[in-house]
């Protein structure tokens, strides 16, 4: 008896397995077009959510360190208040409009911004220590 449940349970698997590895050949293009929807969603960088600091600061020597899906760090040397506040006016009307923390004297200053979905944070300072370093940091927010 037992031999036979075995066995029946046995076949009973593999019919299983050989029903779900056959399959309708029309359901052959929905994996691909799959595929192509990751493809393009890991051409997002943070970069394109962000004011071209490149353009903002042309004059400056400016180090684009890390800039990927989740993650974006530059660098810019020889900044000054004045260039803290003109990437913070290049934010307006972008995709951060939740400002969380602002603060800036003569010689420093910080801003950290949300997306409405808040979704990303924006960092960005200035220290007139050092010949002026500006640092912009944008992250995903962990959830």
């Amino acid at each position: 008896m037992k031999k036979r449940l075995f066995i029946g349970l046995l076949v009973g698997a593999m019919c299983v397995g050989l029903v779900g590895c056959g399959g309708d050949s029309s359901n052959a293009g929905s994996g691909s077009s799959e595929s192509v929807g990751t493809e393009a969603e890991s051409d997002f960088v943070m970069s394109s959510i962000l004011p071209d600091a490149k353009d903002i600061f042309s004059d400056k020597s400016i180090s684009i360190d890390r800039d990927s899906d989740t993650s974006y760090y530059a660098s810019i040397s020889s900044a000054t208040s004045d260039d803290f506040k003109k990437y913070d006016s290049a934010l307006k009307g972008g995709v951060f409009t939740s400002m969380d923390a602002y603060g800036i004297d003569d010689n420093s200053g910080f801003a950290r911004y949300y997306d409405s979905e808040h979704k990303y944070e924006l960092d960005f300072g200035y220290d007139s220590k050092n010949g002026g370093l500006m640092t912009i940091t944008c992250d995903v927010i962990q959830k």
